[in-house]
């Protein structure tokens, strides 16, 4: 129970998602919540920054870009090996990637 007193606002976001979904499928639903528990996160994490700046201490920007440059490099990786091993070519159209 624990867990759900702490994630909530998220478990609120979703039932609201469902409400407002027109049709009952899981993939229409979380086009709905997805987007929304984004904005959510990225409104806490600038409260967190305001609070941050208020207090007068700065945020290590530093380690989340490097971070952030590891993960793109990963990424941009597994799409080379994608690619290159596996025969998969990009196309304009989802999934992008496609044999």
């Amino acid at each position: 129970m624990p867990a759900l007193r702490r994630y909530r606002h998220v478990l609120i976001i979703v039932i609201i998602a469902a409400i407002v979904t027109p049709t009952p499928d899981v993939f229409n639903l979380m086009l709905f919540a997805v987007p929304m528990v984004l904005l959510y996160f990225v409104g806490v994490f600038a409260s967190y920054l305001l609070v941050l700046r208020r207090e007068g201490k700065g945020f290590p920007w530093r380690v989340l870009f490097w971070i952030l440059g590891v993960v793109l490099i990963v990424g941009a990786g597994v799409v080379y090996l994608l690619i290159a091993r596996y025969g998969f070519k990009l196309i304009h159209t989802w999934p992008f990637l496609a044999r």
